[in-house]
Order: structure tokens, then C-alpha cells, then sequence
């Protein structure tokens, strides 16, 4: 596949006619290959001299390459992609993107749904329902409002 990608590229450097534009193609060509030489090379260091069959990230190192894995399409990624396997980077991106939509290790300030009613509150809103049996959760309500304590109905 690699080679496949290499010759398409080395297509479109020939179909270029300014020179400019061709020697800079020419040499993101030349740095795509030295990177991945490079990475090879590293990856055959990790095996050979400390013997590394599973190289571990961290969850930052997994980020970041999942950050940069995610703008390329599967099939270039496939190319590019040694150490781990795509569907491996993918997943990792995945899991980030759940982890920032999720909202229950949040704190409780930016929770969704209602807030709690503090205790005082709940103490008094008793204290009037005790009393005063008539009442309704309306009038409640209002009395504390009345009182400066913001509840909703929905909270007596």
C-alpha cells in the first residue's frame, strides 16, 4: 500500500509544471520517507535492544497521535501507521471524544438536570408545610421566594 501511495504521489509531482511548486512536493516526499524510515528504524531499537514487544503510552501520547491520526482517511492511515493498528488509533480517538461529552465526572456546578436544593431550604419548606397543611406547593412557592430563597415548584 505504501508503495501504491508513493507511486500516486510521484504522479502528481510529474503532472506539476512549476518548478517551485515541485521541488516543494518533491521534498515533503523526501520528509514523509525519512520520518518513516526513522520510525522504523526506532521501532527495530525498541525490539531488538531492550527487547519491547508492547510499546505503553500514556494517555496524552495517545491524544496526541489519535489527533493527528483522525485527518487522514483510513487508507493512508493504514500506510503510515506501524506500530499500532488503525482501528487501535481510532478507538483511542473515540474514547476522547466520549470522555469530553461525558459529563459524570463533572462537577456538580455543571451538571444537567436540577440543581440541589439546599438542606436550610428543605428544612423551611418542612417547617411550612408542617404548619401551615392548607398550603399548597405554589404557595410555598412564594412564601420562600417572598423570604429570598430561590426554589422552583419543582423542588418542594
Amino acid at each position: 500500500m505504501i508503495k501504491e501511495t508513493y507511486n500516486k504521489f510521484k504522479a502528481i509531482i510529474k503532472g506539476v509544471s512549476d518548478d517551485t511548486t515541485k521541488d516543494l512536493l518533491l521534498n515533503l516526499q523526501k520528509s514523509l520517507e525519512y520520518c518513516m524510515e526513522e520510525n522504523s528504524v526506532l521501532r527495530e531499537v525498541l525490539r531488538d535492544d531492550f527487547h519491547c514487544k508492547q510499546v505503553k503510552l500514556s494517555s496524552q501520547q495517545k491524544k496526541r497521535l489519535s489527533q493527528k491520526a483522525i485527518s487522514l482517511d483510513k487508507h493512508a492511515l493504514e500506510d503510515v501507521a506501524g506500530i499500532f493498528k488503525p482501528e487501535t488509533i481510532l478507538g483511542w480517538h473515540r474514547n476522547l471524544v466520549g470522555q469530553k461529552y461525558d459529563s459524570s465526572k463533572s462537577s456538580p456546578e455543571n451538571k444537567r438536570g436540577p440543581k440541589p436544593v439546599p438542606q436550610e431550604y428543605v428544612d423551611a419548606i418542612l417547617k411550612f408545610a408542617k404548619r401551615n397543611p392548607s398550603w399548597g406547593y405554589k404557595r410555598i412557592a412564594s412564601t420562600m421566594e417572598y423570604l429570598g430563597m430561590k426554589v422552583s415548584v419543582f423542588g418542594i
